[in-house]
């Protein structure tokens, strides 16, 4: 019977009953066995789990009970890129790639050929052109002309070469040329240059002086000659006659020509003359006349010349003045001057001209009376001169006073003319006074707090200006309106009387006074002003505005003064709360200020840690901001002062950028995306150098963008905003932070980089994954 069987005796069947069950086999794993021991009446279980199998670095065997195997998982890192002339070879026990090639040398080139490493073909571009001689400048003479041998330096090495030729250098017949130059340093360098030679007579022949031909009656010239450079003298030539028999003067025009193109020309003068003045005849008698309008015209006289026949001429006056226009003396002179220039003996007359007689009045009116307030008026005089010239008439007033304002005025005319003969004439107009003054229009008296009226003045037609008179005060001191009766009287029994208001009101405001500004740092509180009121006194100022600022700034508070009468004045004053601390953050780019879809997002210009909630301005243009986002579309390009203000505990916070808007607005091609190069070697051999972040420096791509890298244990080693592959760059070096030493050699290994960016649509994107670096 096995173990776990038990054997009871049945006295029904008179046999024994086995019962038990073998026990179930335990659950075990994959790679053990479970067998049944009847010695122990259990099951014994056997087997080992398999050994991990070597894994690479990059991986990670775990065991897998239900294949009862191990799952090795990892991946070999991708091959990082390396120029052209690099290997990288995957190191299992550093467990990264090591990257081995060195750059070929340049070739040697010609001083003015480039040599350009082209990564694509892995060899160098050889650039540069052999450079082209100018061209000779032509070389020309008269007669002969001889060329020098030029010369030529090549720019980059300094080498001078003389040109050499097979032409001949000297030419004596005129004509055009070309010499062929040839330049060659013996060193590769060869060249051919033309260069004109032109010899071309090109000078005039000289022109004579030549003299005047006189003759009396007439005048014959011979031919001249000039003188040229080449051909000698050259007799002139003309188209002019060269004989004259009539008296006056001519020009004969000569050319003188060489034969090669070249002519010049030259007048002479031709002079017939008479030399005899004509015969005058006997000159009119001396006359004497009293007025201008008597002297008669002069008369035209006629001469005798032997060439010209008769001469007729008109006498000339030359006049003395007198005394006055008509008192002169005329000397009457004729001259007589033939075509030839030749003048007889003068002849003159005297004429005299004296005026001696008065103006002659017409009748005046006969003496008139008038009265008050009419006025005299005489009638104007009138008067007849001799000689029917301008005389000057002027009058005299005389007034005789009268009983009860009445008075007498005689006028007294008097003609002079212009040689000071006079006559006089004269009228009466006697005037009584009936009428009363004329009444002013009196003018408001007004004053602020008090006023004092003048007595006012009517205008009477006889006696003249008449003083009014009241009983009523001249002066006021109480606001209100008052009534001043004034009486105006002219002395003689006229009279009459006018109303004249006196209003005393205050309508001026007080005076605004010149408000100084509060400045302070961190909080500024202002006090009450006063102003100045005429008669209020001093009022102090009421506003709605707080008195109290806290945060940075520029703030206006507007005083208002009421003087209590209706007046009132304002005042503005500033207060200035400056920042305790201010800062200095990143500057800002926006590329195009036509991009109507163009953000920037100013708080990645902000220092780190600056707190948030604050808020920003743009002196100059105040809407491009909305909260942390700039929009530089439709603004000037310029560089702006933009201004971070925020509340920093008990004070505010500035942080101050410069934003640089930019019009360049060429439509650029798609931006290509950012590729990250996850391998660096900062071995100086000019590949892998720095941890390349391709296309990141494209800010018209990606405006803004911050980098950090970590160790393997989670420890920030690098942190820098607008990484630029150039200045801003990872290679290795330690930033500094706790676990770190700043400035140190990071240690070869894997890091963890995160990089956060912004598009040119303003999208915040994110990108991670691990580096390499090497030494």
């Amino acid at each position: 019977m096995a173990c776990y069987q038990t054997a009871t005796f049945n006295p029904t069947t008179c046999a024994y009953d086995i019962t038990g069950t073998q026990p179930e086999a335990p659950v075990v794993a994959c790679y053990q066995t479970a067998t049944f021991n009847p010695t122990t009446c259990a099951y014994d279980i056997t087997g080992t789990q398999p050994e991990a199998p070597v894994v690479a670095c990059y991986q990670t065997a775990t065991f897998n009970p239900t294949t009862c195997a191990y799952d090795i998982i990892g991946t070999q890192p991708e091959a990082p890129v390396v120029a052209c002339y690099e290997t990288a070879t995957f190191n299992p026990t550093t467990c990264a790639y090591d990257i081995t090639g060195t750059k070929p040398e340049a070739p040697v080139v010609a001083c003015y050929q480039t040599a350009t490493f082209n990564p694509t073909t892995c060899a160098y571009d050889i650039t540069g052109t052999q450079p082209e001689i100018p061209a000779l400048a032509d070389i020309t003479g008269q007669c002969s002309v001889t060329a020098p041998k030029p010369t030529y330096t090549i720019a980059c090495s300094g080498t001078e070469i003389v040109a050499t030729t097979n032409d001949p250098l000297t030419y004596t017949t005129q004509g055009s040329y070309v010499i062929n130059w040839k330049f060659d340093d013996g060193k590769g360098f060869v060249q051919a240059v033309s260069q004109n030679v032109i010899v071309k007579d090109t000078e005039k022949p000289v022109v004579p002086q030549l003299e005047d031909v006189i003759g009396q009656c007439t005048a014959t010239a011979t031919v001249p000659s000039a003188l040229d450079n080449c051909s000698g003298n050259i007799k002139g030539t003309t188209n002019d006659p060269l004989s004259y028999s009539i008296k006056g003067d001519y020009v004969i025009t000569w050319t003188f020509e060489d034969g090669n193109g070249n002519s010049a020309t030259a007048t002479q003068n031709v002079i017939v003359k008479d030399n005899e003045a004509p015969v005058a005849p006997t000159a009119p008698k001396n006359e004497t006349y009293a007025c201008l309008g008597d002297v008669p015209v002069a008369a035209t006289l006629t001469a005798v010349d032997n060439c010209d026949g008769e001469i007729n001429v008109k006498g000339e006056d030359a006049i003395v003045q007198g005394k006055c226009a008509n008192s002169f003396v005329i000397t009457r002179t004729w001259t007589f001057k033939d075509s030839s220039g030749n003048s007889s003996e003068t002849i003159t007359q005297t004429i005299t001209v004296e005026d001696n007689l008065a103006p002659v009045f017409n009748e005046l009116p006969a003496t008139s009376t008038i009265s008050c307030p009419a006025k005299p008026e005489f009638a104007e005089a009138t008067a007849i001169d001799n000689c029917g010239g301008a005389f000057t008439l002027t009058f005299e007033d005389v007034t005789t006073p009268g009983t009860n304002g009445s008075y007498s005025v005689t006028r007294t005319w008097k003609a002079i003319d212009s040689c000071g003969n006079s006559s006089t004439a004269t009228q009466t107009i006697n005037v009584e006074d009936k009428t009363a003054p004329v009444p002013p229009v009196l003018e408001d008296v007004k004053g602020q707090c008090s006023a004092t009226a003048t007595a006012p003045i009517a205008i009477d037609s006889c006696v003249g200006n008449v003083v009014g008179t009241t009983s009523d005060p001249l002066t006021y001191s109480t606001q209100g309106t008052f009534v001043i009766r004034w009486t105006f009287n002219d002395g003689n029994g006229n009279s009459f009387t006018a109303n004249q208001n006196v209003i005393v009101d205050d309508t001026r405001a007080p005076l605004a006074p010149e408000l100084a500004d509060i400045t302070s740092q961190c909080s500024a509180t202002a006090t009450p002003p006063t102003a100045n009121d005429g008669c209020a006194g001093a009022i102090v100022g009421t506003t709605t505005d707080p008195l109290k600022y806290t945060l940075e700034g520029t703030y206006v508070i507007r005083w208002t003064f009421d003087d209590g009468n209706g007046n009132v004045t304002s005042a503005n004053q500033n207060v200035v709360v400056t920042s305790l601390t201010d800062e200095i953050g990143t500057d800002g780019y926006a590329k195009c200020n036509a991009d109507v879809d163009l953000r920037v997002d100013l708080k990645a210009l902000l220092p780190q840690g600056t707190p948030e909630g604050g808020t920003w301005t743009d002196a100059v243009n105040p809407n491009a901001i909305q909260g942390n986002i700039y929009i530089p579309n439709g603004i000037n390009k310029g560089l702006y002062d933009l201004k971070y203000v925020v509340a920093d505990g008990d004070c505010s916070k500035t942080v101050k950028v410069k934003m640089n808007v930019d019009d360049d607005c060429i439509v650029l091609p798609e931006c290509s995306p950012i590729r990250v190069y996850n391998a660096v070697t900062p071995n100086d051999d000019g590949a892998n150098d720095f941890f390349k972040i391709e296309n990141i420096e494209f800010t018209d791509c990606f405006p803004t963008n911050k980098v950090e890298i970590y160790n393997r244990w989670g420890v920030l080693v690098f942190e820098v905003n607008q990484y630029d592959n150039n200045s801003r760059v990872f290679k290795g070096i330690s930033e500094g932070r706790a676990t770190v030493n700043k400035s140190s050699e990071l240690p070869t290994g894997t890091y963890f980089y995160i990089i956060e960016y912004t598009n040119d649509k303003g999208d915040t994107l994110k990108k991670d994954g691990y580096l390499y670096l090497t030494r």
